[in-house]
Parts: C-alpha cells; sequence; structure tokens
C-alpha cells in the first residue's frame, strides 16, 4: 500500500472516532459554539496596500513578484464558490471580496457582528501563505493551522462580548462555555488538518496544529482557525502555491474539511 493510500485511510478513521465521540458527548441542547453551524466567515489574510508575504519567482522572462494577498484571495474565492454549492442554507461571508485593505479589527467585526439563526453557530477561518528569513528559509516548507492561544479564558456573560457572539439567554457557566469554546476550536482544527493530511501530506509537508495570540483568532468569538498553505520563502512551494491546480486541491480540502466539521455538529442534534 503506497504512502498517500495509508494517509487517507489513517485520516478517515480517525474522523470516525471524531465522530462518535463528538455524538455520545455534545450538550445539544444547550450548547452554543456546538451547534449546527448557520455562517461560515471566510477570512482572505492582507489585501490593499498589505501585500502580505512577497516572494520571487523565476522564469524564463527574468523574475515575478508574487504576493501574499493574491494568493490568499485566489484560494479563498474557489473555498467560498464551493461551499454556497455545497450548503445553499448556510451563509458564506467573504472579510474581502477583491484587492481590498481590511483591518484586523474589522475582520473580526465582520465575524463578530454576523447574524446566525437560533439554535445555530457560526466559524471562522482565516487564510494565509506563510514565509521565513534567515538561512535554511528555502528548506522550509509545508501547511500547518493556527488555533488561539489554549490558555485564553473569556468572560461571555458579560458586556465585554459582543451579543452577536454569544447568545446569553443558555442554561451554562461561563467556564462550560470556555470548554465548549476549546472543543470546537480543537474540532474545526483537527478536521481540516485531516482533510488536508489526506489531499496533500504526498505532495507537501504536514506541520501540524500550532498556538498563536494572532489578533483574529483571539478577537473572533466563535471557533476559528488560521490556515497557513504553505510557504512563499521557499520557491519550490512557491511554484505550488501560485499553480491553478495546486490551488484548487488546496480549496477543496479545505471545504472538505469544513463540511465534515459541519456535519459534526449537524448529526449530533
Amino acid at each position: 500500500m503506497n504512502q498517500p493510500v495509508r494517509k487517507a485511510l489513517a485520516a478517515t478513521g480517525w474522523l470516525f472516532l471524531l465522530f462518535f465521540s463528538l455524538s455520545a458527548s455534545t450538550p445539544a441542547e444547550h450548547g452554543v459554539f456546538l451547534q449546527e453551524v448557520g455562517v461560515i466567515i471566510l477570512d482572505p489574510g492582507h489585501g490593499g496596500s498589505d501585500p502580505g508575504a512577497v516572494g520571487t519567482l523565476r522564469t524564463a522572462e527574468g523574475s515575478q513578484t508574487i504576493f501574499e494577498k493574491d494568493i490568499n484571495l485566489s484560494v479563498a474565492l474557489q473555498i467560498a464558490e464551493r461551499l454556497a454549492a455545497a450548503c445553499p442554507d448556510t451563509d458564506i461571508i467573504l472579510t474581502r471580496k477583491d484587492d481590498s485593505a481590511v483591518s484586523l479589527q474589522q475582520r473580526t467585526h465582520i465575524a463578530n457582528a454576523a447574524e446566525v439563526g437560533e439554535g445555530k453557530s457560526k466559524i471562522f477561518v482565516s487564510i494565509h501563505a506563510n514565509s521565513i528569513g534567515g538561512a535554511g528559509a528555502d528548506a522550509v516548507y509545508g501547511y500547518e493551522l493556527w488555533q488561539r492561544f489554549r490558555s485564553q479564558r473569556y468572560d461571555f456573560l458579560s458586556a465585554a462580548i459582543p451579543e452577536t457572539a454569544v447568545e446569553k439567554r443558555v442554561a451554562l457557566t461561563n467556564a462550560e462555555l470556555n470548554r465548549e469554546f476549546d472543543r470546537a476550536d480543537e474540532l474545526l482544527s483537527e478536521s481540516l488538518l485531516m482533510a488536508l493530511d489526506a489531499s496533500l501530506s504526498h505532495k507537501t509537508k504536514s506541520r501540524g496544529i500550532k498556538e498563536a495570540g494572532f489578533y483574529v483568532l483571539m478577537h473572533s468569538y466563535m471557533p476559528s482557525v488560521l490556515v497557513e498553505m504553505g510557504f512563499m520563502s521557499n520557491e519550490s512551494e512557491l511554484v505550488k502555491l501560485t499553480d491553478p491546480g495546486y490551488q484548487e486541491v488546496l480549496a477543496e480540502s479545505i471545504v472538505r474539511g469544513l463540511l465534515f466539521y459541519c456535519s459534526l455538529l449537524q448529526n449530533s442534534q
């Protein structure tokens, strides 16, 4: 059995375990973050005067400057199109649809202000490409996912959290809400990682799930994840990231992970 098949089977087995674990213990009647998904916010990183990472692609004619903002937008638009077709009853919101400058505060405001129907939840997915400097930069490659710091606690029952972020009339304590928030974050990241591994681990490197204090993660009061699709500082990976076929695989993989996450919550109700 070849490596890609083994990876795909391993991912499938893990996802079945994930499904049964969630189905057995989700407090659907009181939950906030583990409710059926009604809104998906897609956040193509950077834009406008903020190019994000910058890479140089050598061509037969010379060299071409590549901006991260363009890769992020291209993949995010493909994700949005596929999600809209697969989930017609789910609202798909983009923090930007073109080469516009959108601040970090605006991105999280768009996410937190998005209205969601009763008994449903929303999720936030930020799309990025990575880069690293210094000696040996060209040797670093692969995709990775980022969650907010697990140590971060929120007072969901205070006025500090926007009313649109969390339904206050729930029979849950603040500690229970934070535990559910953590669990939803984990399920979202793991669902995406397994989908990416199944499609891309034989093409590049899976760098796993990490934690960070990125603004858009720490200030989006819903399950959220930041996807780093690859390293623009690695020229061979930059070639992939600018390839329409590879972008399509990235988009399809992320969509599969999101659809699986959505199916987990829908089937747990």
